[in-house]
């Protein structure tokens, strides 16, 4: 009797366990048996895609083929390849057991498997509907081909309306929180899809910009190159000049009138007489070796001329205002003491090779390596005349004596005596009609040129090495020196009218009496060209311009008093009044002055 009512315990537990299972597999069978009905009923041949996916891992054959893609068949197909997989229809009822068909439909945007299926027309996906719903909100087409869809048509899987739903449970359980959890991560899912969508995208718009950047940064590059040439050889181009009795008459040479000569003459015997009365010492005012030693620095302007062609290549000094020429040909007329321009002009189509300031401060003349000479005037845009009787490099140029002549000097052999007011050459003398065959093309080029301070005689350095002295009034050669050993760069007389300092391209300083015609000093300054070279007012000192560096001797101890570096090629020196102040020019587009403090 004690047995009693343990054995109806497990008699009632057996009995409910046996109808538990049939009551799952009943619900097992029914639900799949609906699953196929619907996809028989809705993957009609309307469709162009449709996936036949399997419902469940555990399959009753281990070689089940791989699952087809079925394009506009008919359902008998279908309805073949579930028996071929299954055996019979009524086999999917035994598959699976336990577990929801539905269970095994994976979303295509999470990969995890979904109870609320849907399927995409648009690319034949399976979604979960919260999830694609979510999608097509914000961006209205479809997360894997990115085609457009709307919401309306979505096919949905829905379970047989035979197999009741299971009770939703209570907000206050377990099942509850789980949901909660469930939807929170659907939600972090399409932020990451999206998130991920987004990175790609953005990375390719980052792409195309790095191209279209690069490829603004090269045309700004190649129009700015374009602007720079333009802007060249608008700088370059002739404006129009006032036609000219040197224009008309280009190829006549006048000559020097009866009164030219006389006034030479007296020009010259006035010099003679002021130099022979003025005595053999500098006057007092003049600066002394030690100050020569401690000039400092006291100004530098690098902007008086562009920057692209760089360089200052020629200056000329009157008490404070100074004119330079530069690469970029153009002509600068600058006041030292107000550190001001005042006036540019352009005009030489290249760069500037020598130039010309006159003691009215207003007039400049100007020599360049397109042939050309002209004069300016300040206040005045265009030049006022255009000297053309050279056909090479006008490579110096040199005010004479009277105010209103000047001499130039050609590569082209031939140098000139021209008439600034009447605005045409009196004179224009080719080397190679006065001298033998010359045994190099270029040997009579002048590469410099300079007035005697009396004004009758002129000095003319050649690329052959030799210094021909000519007589202003005869027109014919008085002197030669020789024996250089290259180009002559640069000349000057000395006030004292006795000595000729000359540079030359291999860094020699060569200096000449002119009373003996012979050479009695040579310097080495340097392995480069000497550009230049200048006496001071009295003929006390002697400054030179080579290589990168200017220096100042004293004549009479040959002693180097001062030198002053610059960042590239020295090209022109200048002694102020008095020699107190010290001008260089460099290619390093810099104006130094120097003085005595």
């Amino acid at each position: 009797m004690e047995l009693l009512p343990i054995v109806l315990i497990l008699v009632a537990v057996a009995f409910f366990t046996q109808t538990h299972a049939a009551t799952v597999s009943s619900r097992d069978a029914a639900i799949r048996s609906a699953m196929v009905r619907q996809l028989l009923d809705r993957y009609s041949p309307s469709y162009d895609h449709v996936v036949m996916r399997r419902f469940d891992l555990n399959f009753p054959s281990a070689n089940m083929e791989e699952e087809p893609r079925f394009e506009k068949r008919n359902n008998a197909e279908l309805v073949n390849h579930i028996i071929k997989n299954f055996g019979t229809l009524d086999r999917l009822g035994d598959v699976g057991k336990g577990r929801e068909i539905m269970s095994r439909v994976t979303c295509a945007i999470s990969g995890q498997p979904t109870d609320n299926p849907v399927v995409s027309p648009k690319s034949g996906a399976v979604f979960d509907k919260n999830l694609i719903l979510k999608y097509i909100n914000e961006f209205g087409r479809d997360p894997t081909n990115d085609a457009e869809l709307r919401a309306e048509e979505l096919i949905s899987l829905v379970l047989n309306d035979h197999v009741s739903e299971t009770l939703r449970p209570n907000t206050t359980s377990i099942p509850a929180l789980l949901k909660s959890l469930q939807n929170e991560w659907e939600v972090n899912m399409l932020y990451t899809y999206r998130v991920r969508r987004e990175l790609q995208r953005a990375r390719q718009e980052l792409s195309h910009s790095l191209y279209r950047n690069d490829a603004a940064l090269r045309t700004i590059a190649r129009l700015n190159q374009q602007l720079t040439a333009a802007r060249s050889a608008l700088a370059g181009m002739e404006r129009p000049d006032p036609v000219t009795a040197m224009e008309v008459n280009a190829d006549e040479e006048p000559g020097l009138d009866k009164d030219l000569l006389e006034a030479l003459d007296a020009k010259s015997e006035a010099l003679t007489t002021a130099r022979r009365q003025r005595g053999k010492e500098p006057p007092a005012t003049d600066a002394k070796l030690d100050e020569i030693e401690k000039m400092e620095l006291q100004r530098e302007n690098k902007n008086l001329h562009d920057s692209n062609p760089p360089g200052i290549l020629c200056l000329d000094v009157q008490g404070a205002t100074t004119v330079t020429g530069g690469a970029d040909k153009k002509v600068v007329l600058y006041n030292l003491e107000a550190d001001t321009v005042e006036a540019t002009f352009i005009g030489h189509r290249k760069k500037i090779s020598s130039v010309l300031l006159l003691p009215n401060l207003e007039t400049v003349i100007s020599g360049s390596f397109d042939s050309h000479i002209r004069t300016w005037r300040k206040g005045e845009e265009s030049s006022q005349t255009v000297f053309k009787h050279h056909h090479g490099v006008v490579t110096d140029l040199h005010l004479h004596p009277l105010g209103t002549h000047f001499l130039s000097v050609s590569t082209d052999g031939v140098w000139g005596f021209s008439d600034i007011a009447a605005g045409r050459a009196l004179l224009k003398k080719d080397m190679y009609s006065y001298l033998p065959a010359a045994e190099s093309e270029n040997a009579y080029g002048f590469e410099c040129g300079k007035i005697h301070p009396d004004g009758t005689l002129l000095g003319l350095g050649t690329s052959g090495g030799v210094i021909y002295m000519w007589d202003l009034r005869e027109q014919s050669i008085a002197a030669e020196f020789p024996d250089h050993g290259s180009a002559v760069a640069s000349v000057a007389f000395s006030e004292n009218g006795y000595h000729l300092a000359a540079g030359t391209t291999n860094g020699l300083l060569k200096m000449w009496d002119l009373r003996k015609l012979s050479s009695f000093k040579t310097i080495e300054l340097t392995n480069q060209k000497v550009n230049n070279v200048q006496f001071d007012g009295f003929g006390t000192y002697l400054a030179t311009g080579a290589g990168t560096t200017a220096k100042i001797f004293h004549l009479k101890s040959w002693n180097e008093l001062a030198s002053f570096d610059h960042g590239d090629v020295v090209s022109a020196v200048r002694f102020g009044a008095g020699a107190r102040s010290f001008m260089t020019a460099s290619m390093d587009r810099k104006l130094r002055y120097f003085a005595v403090s």
